[in-house]
């Protein structure tokens, strides 16, 4: 388990590191995420449990998307592209294997939170206009699961 766990934490430090760096991720890593923390989450829940978590995760993240489509679309007259990038959507969808449904909602939320926190704070030193937050959200998970699997055992994954 701890090797899952390990490995999940290298990669969101390297979606961390791409993003902030470069504002692009390789999207494999987006794949590994899924896979790895996908994993972890089954190997905590009940089979059964599982598909029905990250089907509503997934179901909750197509509306996110599907509502951040409609408002750039009407409300902003942009393109989804202009607003977000493909690498936030994959990374929201790869974050909904992870997690049990409550957890996700929680999480999620907070690391949005974080993310707008950090950029108002840092926006001053950085040179490109856009937010990196694949980037920001892969840092909050890694600290939060680095915290739950260090400190908490596993909490996370049993709110079943």
């Amino acid at each position: 388990m701890w090797l899952l766990q390990a490995s999940v934490l290298i990669v969101l430090g390297l979606i961390t590191k791409q993003d902030l760096q470069w504002r692009l991720v390789s999207w494999p890593l987006f794949l590994f995420l899924a896979l790895l923390g996908g994993i972890i989450h089954w190997q905590q829940s009940f089979y059964s449990v599982f598909f029905i978590e990250i089907s509503i995760n997934i179901v909750l993240v197509a509306l996110l998307t599907m509502s951040l489509f409609l408002y750039a679309r009407f409300k902003m007259k942009r393109s989804i592209w202009q607003v977000i990038g493909l690498g936030d959507i994959l990374m929201f969808i790869a974050l909904g294997l992870c997690l049990p449904t409550l957890p996700f909602i929680v999480t999620f939320i907070s690391s949005l939170i974080f993310s707008l926190i950090i950029h108002l704070i840092g926006s001053n030193n950085l040179h490109h206009n856009t937010i990196p937050l694949a980037g920001y959200m892969s840092l909050f998970y890694f600290v939060l699961f680095l915290a739950d699997w260090l400190f908490l055992d596993n909490s996370l994954f049993f709110f079943n």
